[in-house]
């Protein structure tokens, strides 16, 4: 949230003023005699007064300036600690500036502020769907139409962040290409690949040349790697005891068979996981079986 605002600066002067009558004092004496009485004597003194006047000082209070937009009258789920209700919200240059009633964010409509009435309907946060292959489906998309609609029906749904895991290096070119077109609008978080649904690593340590970030100001960003540890897409999930020979001829031809396929060991783990974070990465894991999710639970341990 960026604030704004304006400092007015007050000079004070203070002022000093003393006024003193100057002090006269008449003093007239005979020296005593001895045929005579000692003359009376007489003293006067003027009095000092001192005043000091100090002008009223006044504060002027700068209003905030105006909003690009405000949403006002409605309930505004904040999902802070506390859970506030809110009435209304301001928001210039795409960031929320102030949140509370309706009253209070009046200041914030200018001559071209847009005004959403909300009619008591309930504002919240955006919702964030972690695990969104946004470029797979049953065949790839030809073009970034497709994408661009998605996206739309994503926001129509509230969905305003998704994490893609498993992205390829192809896969990264065309995430890139549409960032670099303007078309990106809902916030993704990319997941590199370190090993694929089938257990291969074709790509190395492809994992390891990207700049890890998770700026919230940023549309899209390679935010970790995705590690498989067993089965499940491809190949079967693993398991710590074998599948029942009863299991369908159909499944067994797909791996089926024994305990499932377990691509990786605690150790292959561990080593991934500490990578990742010293680059300042996030490790998203794929276990399926209780074998794999065995795996990863001790490789993070």
């Amino acid at each position: 949230m960026e604030g704004r605002g304006r400092f007015a600066g007050v000079i004070v002067l203070f002022l000093f003023a003393a006024a003193c009558s100057p002090a006269a004092t008449l003093l007239t004496a005979t020296p005593p005699s001895l045929s005579t009485s000692t003359p009376a004597t007489t003293a006067t003194s003027a009095s000092v007064t001192t005043t000091t006047s100090m002008p009223a000082t006044t504060t002027t209070t700068v209003p905030p300036l105006p909003a690009d937009l405000v949403l006002t009258n409605g309930r505004v789920i904040t999902a802070d600690v506390g859970f506030t209700i809110a009435d209304a919200v301001a928001i210039t240059g795409g960031d929320i500036v102030a949140v509370g009633t309706s009253e209070d964010l009046a200041v914030r409509v200018g001559p071209e502020t847009v005004v959403v009435e909300l009619d008591g309907r309930a504002l919240l946060p955006g919702f964030v769907d972690p695990h969104t292959h946004a470029l797979q489906r049953y065949t790839y998309l030809p073009d970034f139409d497709a994408m661009r609609a998605g996206q739309g029906d994503l926001l129509a749904g509230g969905v305003t962040t998704i994490g893609s895991p498993n992205v390829k290096p192809d896969d990264l070119v065309g995430f890139e290409a549409f960032e670099a077109a303007g078309d990106v609008i809902v916030r993704d978080h990319l997941y590199v690949t370190y090993d694929d649904e089938c257990g291969d690593r074709p790509y190395g340590d492809y994992y390891l040349e990207q700049e890890f970030s998770h700026d919230p100001e940023l549309r899209q960003t390679v935010a970790g790697v995705k590690v498989f540890t067993d089965g499940g897409v491809c190949n079967a999930p693993a398991f710590s005891v074998r599948y029942p020979d009863t299991v369908p001829q159909r499944l067994k031809d797909r791996g089926f068979v024994g305990n499932g396929d377990l691509y990786v060991t605690v150790g292959e783990v561990a080593t991934v996981v500490g990578q990742v974070d010293a680059a300042g990465g996030i490790t998203v894991i794929h276990a399926i079986g209780d074998l794999g999710i065995r795996v990863a639970l001790d490789g993070l341990a």
